[in-house]
C-alpha cells in the first residue's frame, strides 16, 4: 500500500479499487506484480482437516520472511460456545452441554469418513491379489460364484481391483468373497464402536480421543 503497511485481507478485485493505484488496461504481467507491491502470500500451518466446531482457524497478517516471501501463519483457538436461550431468556442447553453435543456430532462425522473410505480398501489374498474390498465387492462375488456353480461351471472370471481378469476356481472365488466380506466386518465393528464410545463419553477430550 502506499504507507508501506500491508493491507489484509485484500484480493486483487480489491487492489483494483485501492486509492493511488492504476492498472494498464490489459492487465498485470506476473512478473510486474511487485512494481506494485503485489508480492503472494505463503501459508503456515493451515489445517489439512476439517477443523471441529469447538475451534475456530485463524491467521496472523503476512509477515516478510528472511527468503523474502511473505507468509501467514495459521492457528487455532477454542471458539465462545454460548448457551442456548429460549425466548424468555431461560437456558435450554449449558454452553458445556452444546460443546460436548457439537464434539460428539463432530467426532462421529469423522469416524464414519475415514471408514467410508477404509471400508472399501483393496483387500489381498494369500496369493497376492488385490481385490476390491467393502459388503458390496464381496456379495457380488458370492453371488457370481453361486450362479456359476448352480451352471455347472468349475471356473469364473473375476476382476480385480486393478481391472486385471483371473480365472479362477468357484471354491476360490467362495474364499475370496469369505476374504472380502471379514475384512469389511473387522472395519464395520471397528467403526460401530468407536461410535458407540463417543455417545457414551462425557468430556470433550474424552471424545476427541476416540478414532476410527
Amino acid at each position: 500500500m502506499a504507507d508501506g503497511q500491508i493491507k489484509y485481507p485484500y484480493t486483487l478485485a480489491q487492489l483494483k479499487n485501492d486509492e493511488g493505484l492504476s492498472f494498464p488496461a490489459t492487465g498485470i504481467p506476473g512478473v510486474l506484480l511487485t512494481d506494485y507491491n503485489v508480492h503472494p502470500v505463503y501459508a503456515l500451518n493451515r489445517p489439512e482437516e476439517k477443523v471441529s466446531p469447538l475451534y475456530v482457524v485463524k491467521r496472523h497478517p503476512p509477515a516478510l520472511a528472511e527468503d523474502g516471501k511473505y507468509y501467514e501463519e495459521y492457528y487455532i483457538e477454542p471458539a465462545e460456545i454460548p448457551p442456548l436461550l429460549d425466548l424468555a431468556g431461560d437456558v435450554v442447553e449449558t454452553s458445556d452441554q452444546r460443546k460436548l453435543k457439537f464434539a460428539k456430532a463432530f467426532q462421529i462425522d469423522k469416524v464414519r469418513a475415514a471408514y467410508a473410505v477404509d471400508a472399501v480398501a483393496p483387500v489381498t489374498d494369500t496369493n497376492g491379489i488385490e481385490w476390491r474390498g467393502g459388503e458390496a465387492s464381496a456379495q457380488a462375488i458370492k453371488g457370481a460364484a453361486e450362479l456359476a456353480e448352480f451352471a455347472g461351471q468349475t471356473t469364473i472370471t473375476l476382476r480385480d481391483a486393478a481391472r486385471a481378469a483371473h480365472i479362477v476356481s468357484i471354491a476360490d472365488a467362495k474364499a475370496v468373497a469369505a476374504q472380502i466380506g471379514g475384512d469389511y466386518q473387522t472395519k464395520f465393528q471397528v467403526k460401530e464402536q468407536a461410535i458407540y464410545d463417543i455417545e457414551r463419553a462425557e468430556t470433550v477430550p474424552e471424545i476427541e480421543s476416540i478414532n476410527y
